[in-house]
C-alpha cells in the first residue's frame, strides 16, 4: 500500500478539476492506497479533516487569504464597494507578481511555508511514496517539484493534465515557445506524466514532445449514475440546460447567444436555463430580452447541478476556441441519455470526436451556419425534447473513455508504469 500526496484546487465543485480529483481518489483506495489531500481553502468553512481515503488538508493562496478575511467580517469580495473590489484585486495581483511567469496564479501563490510544514510533518508520521498533481501544469508541476525535493527526492512524481495549458488562450509563437520551455523546467524531474487527449493531440500539432513517459486518457467523468424518477422542473415548458463557466478567450457565448435569441424569439414554451459564471454583461442581456424564458442560476455544488440537470429536457454545450480543450461537462451529459446541442467554433474541435458518435446531439458550427441549420436546430428541440437513452447505449461507442476505465489505466501507470505513448 502507498500513501500518496493529491494536489489539486479541490473536490467538492462541479468543475473537471474536482471530478478527476474524486476519481483518482475512488482508484487509489480501492487500489489499497491512502491519499492525502492538499488543496486550496477558499472559504472559512473548508477546516482539515479525516475521510475514509485518508486527509484533507486546506492552504490559502494569495487570492483565498483575502477573500477568507472578508469572509470572516461577514462580507464577500462581490458584494464590496466597487472601488474596494478593484483595490483587493490590486493588492491580489500585486502580491502575484512574482509567481505570474511560471504559469497560472490562483495555483501558485499557495502560501509555502505552512504547506510544506505541514507535509514534512506527516512525512514523519509515515513516509509519502507519490506525489500526484492534478490540473494547472505550470503552479502545480513548480510546486510538486518542491515537495519532492523537500521530501529528499524520495516519492515518485506525476503530473495530471486535463487541458493544454501549455498553449493558453490564444498565445503568440513567441510565447508558446516559452511556455515550452517552462514546462520541460517544472517537469524534469518527475517520473511521469497523464494527459488528455486533446492535449496529446494539441501537443502534436505544436511540434512538442512531452519527454516523459506518459498515458493517454479521456476526462473519467462519463459514469454510470443512479437516476432518479421524478417530475420534470418545468412541466409545461422545453427547458435547455447549461453547466460551466464562460471565458471571455476561450468559452464567449457572444456568438452562442444569438442563435439561442433565434430560438427563443415567438416561443413561450422553451426555457434556457443556465448555471454559469464568467461574461457577465452578455448573459445578463440575454436574460433581460427574454425574461422568464431565461433562467440564470449561478454556480452550484455538483450534486445539486446533477439533480436539477435530472429534470431538463436538453443539455447544452458550449466548446472552446482551443479546438483541443474539451469542457468537462460531455462526458456527464453523454452519459445522462439525454438530448446534446453542442454548439463548436472548429470542425476539429475534440468535442465532435465524441458527440458525432452519440446518438442524440445535434452539432452545430458558430462560425458557418444558415437558416437550414436554425431550423434544423428548433426540429431537434421539438422532436427531441424529453427523450432519453439507457447509459449501456449511450456509452456503446465509448468504453475507453467510461471511467472506470480510465481510472484503472491511471492508477496501473501510476502503480507499475505501464504507459501506451
Amino acid at each position: 500500500m502507498s500513501r500518496v500526496i493529491l494536489l489539486s484546487i479541490g473536490f467538492n465543485d462541479s468543475d473537471a478539476n474536482s471530478i478527476c480529483t474524486r476519481q483518482i481518489i475512488n482508484g487509489l483506495r480501492e487500489n489499497g492506497d491512502s491519499v492525502d489531500l492538499y488543496c486550496i481553502k477558499k472559504s472559512i468553512k473548508d477546516i482539515d479533516t479525516e475521510t475514509e481515503f485518508g486527509k484533507v488538508f486546506y492552504f490559502y493562496n494569495e487570492y483565498t487569504e483575502i477573500n477568507c478575511f472578508f469572509e470572516k467580517s461577514g462580507k464577500e469580495i462581490n458584494s464590496l464597494p466597487l472601488l474596494i473590489k478593484y483595490a483587493v484585486k490590486a493588492l491580489q495581483r500585486l502580491k502575484s507578481i512574482p509567481y505570474t511567469k511560471f504559469g497560472n496564479i490562483y495555483g501558485d501563490t499557495i502560501k509555502r511555508t505552512p504547506l510544506f510544514s505541514k507535509i514534512k510533518e506527516e512525512d514523519n508520521k509515515k513516509h509519502y511514496d507519490k506525489i500526484i498533481a492534478v490540473v494547472q501544469p505550470f503552479a502545480y508541476a513548480k510546486l510538486a517539484g518542491e515537495i519532492k525535493k523537500k521530501l529528499n527526492n524520495r516519492p515518485s512524481c506525476y503530473l495530471y493534465m486535463l487541458d493544454p495549458y501549455v498553449f493558453n488562450y490564444t498565445m503568440s509563437e513567441k510565447n508558446i515557445e516559452n511556455r515550452k520551455k517552462q514546462f520541460e523546467k517544472y517537469t524534469e524531474n518527475f517520473d511521469g506524466m497523464i494527459i488528455t487527449r486533446g492535449i496529446y493531440e494539441e501537443a502534436k500539432r505544436k511540434s512538442f514532445c512531452i519527454n516523459k513517459d506518459c498515458i493517454v486518457v479521456d476526462l473519467p467523468n462519463l459514469v454510470e449514475k443512479q437516476r432518479t424518477e421524478h417530475s420534470k422542473n418545468l412541466p409545461d415548458k422545453t427547458e435547455i440546460l447549461f453547466a460551466g463557466w464562460f471565458y471571455k478567450n476561450i468559452r464567449n457565448p457572444r456568438k452562442m447567444i444569438p442563435v439561442l435569441d433565434r430560438i427563443l424569439e415567438n416561443d413561450d414554451k422553451t426555457v434556457v436555463t443556465m448555471f454559469c459564471r464568467g461574461c457577465a454583461e452578455t448573459i445578463e442581456n440575454f436574460a433581460e430580452r427574454h425574461g422568464n424564458n431565461v433562467n440564470i442560476k449561478g454556480i452550484v455544488p455538483h450534486s445539486e447541478l446533477e439533480q436539477y440537470a435530472e429534470g431538463a429536457d436538453i443539455l447544452l454545450n458550449l466548446g472552446n476556441t482551443i479546438v483541443n480543450q474539451l469542457p468537462s461537462k460531455v462526458f456527464e451529459y453523454i452519459a445522462s441519455g439525454k438530448p446534446i446541442i453542442n454548439f463548436y467554433f472548429d470542425d476539429k474541435d475534440t468535442s465532435l470526436y465524441y458527440l458525432k458518435k452519440y446518438p442524440l446531439a445535434y452539432n452545430f458550427n458558430l462560425n458557418n451556419y444558415s437558416e437550414t441549420d436554425i431550423e434544423g436546430l428548433r426540429k431537434f428541440i421539438r422532436e427531441k425534447a424529453g427523450l432519453r437513452i439507457s447509459y449501456n447505449e449511450a456509452t456503446e461507442n465509448f468504453s475507453e473513455a467510461k471511467a472506470e476505465n480510465v481510472v484503472k489505466k491511471i492508477v496501473k501507470f501510476i502503480s507499475e508504469g505501464e504507459k501506451n505513448v
